[in-house]
């Protein structure tokens, strides 16, 4: 027996780390497509990708790219939906183990090849066996439960897991689909080039100016009502606010909270802000040596920070306090852990975690990058470390530069970011702690770890499930590995001319069919 899972399948959905992307650019073009010519849409940025590869990264800037350009088995509705997009909801056997999928006939890439099952296995299972595993797909943590997956006719896809896993149905809605005609190499496919199946197509990239997509008026759903989508790097606050209130750019991604007073409802400029996102901003330690490897050094810095003051000076409310990787709003989130240091320092406790260190004084280095809001709140954590005794400079570095440095491991003592939870918060407690996640980027390897978040995600029973990721979360402050700050909210300004627009909780331009610029 069977069961086909219902229309509302749950997830919670947030944006990834904080670059963000600017879409930007003039009038329309009037070409073909159903209906009539609607215009370009423009939203402004501070940054642009690195490259155009969907399967390397997961930053905003790259999501609404991606999302723009390629389709996923099931399509991320926020609000806690999914629905069909290449592929009708899943069956799913009874014990959570296998997920049928029926795709949609009549999909094209781009390049003008039918879009078949061959492709989802051979996406699904170039993300899971990658030919080096150090520069593996940012998708792989969401699928690590998937065992194998199977094509049996060309409109079937058929998904066999090593155990059952809860936010399974969720992350469907997450993995750009690919086509399998053409041998993927990491950042070299498609690093300048696409080949999805989405509602718009590459058009041009000037490099450090703007993106330039075109819509397909031969989307399976439908040609959207825009004509184009122009990105634009905006990399000056000041310009960016300017270009809204003037008219000039139609949205402003990622916006910075402090500059929310200055643009809500001037010139019918609305502020959306998901409830239901979750972006949080984290500060990693380096677990390879030195004193940011001692565990009394990381509680120590968990204990010293004042987050009530990054909440309310730096994100004006838009934020709370939180103390484990498993986010506030996350439907297993237990705040008498998750929240039991609150938001004010605990400097004497702090100082009693230091003084069992093997910190000596000596400076540390903290990576971080260059949006205002990030050197707000390091400056805070910087003043919080120095009042228990820690010494920190701030090293503010160029978006290409710290995220490679992520990437890779390769950031010195320190490291703040933020990273979105994707379309499940519980998914992103599991990622950035399991062993071989590409989002566990200091390397956490601790076996009982691993044991605990197996228990939270390897289960269908909603309260065994809810008590691992309890378990978990004790031993997330009991360790440290990470050491979390706040969990915000997405914030994006949209000008008045744009209808049909919805901010997405995960920081793409959502469903883009229906969108016009009036």
């Amino acid at each position: 027996m069977t069961r086909r899972l219902p229309r509302s399948a749950v997830f919670a959905a947030a944006g990834l780390l904080t670059a963000v992307l600017a879409l930007s650019g003039c009038g329309g073009d009037g070409t073909g497509g159903a209906g009539a010519s609607t215009g370009t849409l423009r939203v402004d940025s501070s940054s642009e990708p690195q490259d155009l590869d969907p399967l390397a990264y997961n930053t905003s800037t790259q999501l609404r790219l991606t999302y723009a350009l390629y389709d996923t088995l099931l399509e991320n509705r926020g609000g806690g939906q999914t629905a069909p997009q290449l592929a009708d909801l899943p069956t799913i056997s009874p014990d959570g183990l296998t997920y049928t999928f029926k795709l949609r006939g009549g999909v094209t890439f781009h390049q003008g090849q039918a879009l078949t099952s061959a492709d989802v296995k051979y996406t699904y299972e170039t993300i899971m066996n990658p030919k080096d595993p150090k520069s593996g797909s940012i998708w792989r943590s969401a699928i690590a439960a998937v065992g194998s997956v199977e094509a049996p006719d060309p409109l079937t896809v058929v998904f066999r897991l090593k155990m059952p896993y809860e936010p399974m149905t969720a992350n469907f809605a997450i993995i750009p689909i690919v086509s399998a005609a053409t041998p993927y190499e990491p950042r070299a496919t498609y690093a300048t080039s696409e080949n999805g199946s989405g509602p718009f197509r590459l058009a041009a990239w000037d490099r450090g100016r703007q993106i330039s997509l075109a819509r397909n008026d031969a989307y399976f759903q439908g040609a959207p009502k825009l004509d184009r989508i122009v990105i634009a790097t905006v990399k000056d606050e000041t310009t960016r606010i300017t270009n809204l209130v003037n008219g000039t750019t139609h949205i402003s991604a990622d916006l910075p909270p402090a500059q929310v007073p200055q643009v809500k409802g001037k010139n019918g400029i609305v502020v959306g802000e998901p409830q239901a996102s979750a972006i949080q901003m984290f500060i990693y330690p380096n677990l390879k040596g030195g004193p940011t490897a001692d565990v009394h050094f990381r509680k120590a810095m968990a204990l010293a920070l004042n987050r009530q003051k990054i909440v309310d000076d730096v994100f004006k409310g838009t934020a709370v306090p939180v103390n484990t990787g498993l986010p506030q709003g996350a439907p297993a989130f237990d705040a008498g852990v998750g929240q039991r240091y609150g938001g004010e320092p605990h400097v004497d406790e702090a100082k009693a975690e230091l003084a069992q260190s093997s910190y000596k004084g000596e400076e540390l280095a903290l990576a971080l990058s260059p949006e205002s809001y990030t050197k707000d709140a390091a400056t805070i954590v910087q003043q919080s470390l120095q009042a228990a005794g820690i010494k920190v400079r701030l090293e503010v570095q160029e978006e290409n530069v710290y995220f490679g440095k992520l990437l890779t491991n390769n950031f010195g003592d320190l490291l703040l970011t933020t990273l979105p939870t994707g379309n499940n918060p519980n998914h992103s407690g599991y990622g950035i702690y399991a062993d071989k996640s590409t989002t566990n980027f200091n390397k956490v390897a601790d076996p009982r770890m691993n044991e605990l978040l197996n228990a939270a995600v390897g289960t269908i029973d909603p309260a065994a499930a809810k008590a691992g990721w309890k378990a978990v979360q004790e031993y997330d402050v009991e360790t440290a590995y990470v050491v979390p700050v706040v969990t915000r909210h997405y914030l994006e300004a949209v000008g008045a001319k744009v209808k049909g627009h919805t901010t997405a909780a995960n920081g793409s331009l959502g469903n883009l069919l229906q969108v016009t610029v009036g």
